[in-house]
């Protein structure tokens, strides 16, 4: 019983870990992309929470 809670614990930190470096690889292969292109972050995440939650950001 204990075995198989460790193989699994094993697998969700690896499930986690891989998560993490994937998240870090789009996050620096999109911040690459706009100093590039000379894009802007988008807005639109705030724009919903704005419509969602009337919260505006502080500027």
């Amino acid at each position: 019983m204990l075995a198989r809670l460790g193989r699994t614990a094993a697998r969700v930190g690896i499930g986690l870990a891989a998560g993490a470096v994937g998240t870090a690889a789009i996050t620096l292969s999109q911040t690459i992309e706009m100093k590039l292109t000379g894009r802007e972050a988008s807005t639109a995440p705030v724009d919903t929470l704005d419509k969602i939650a009337d919260v505006a950001p502080e500027s």
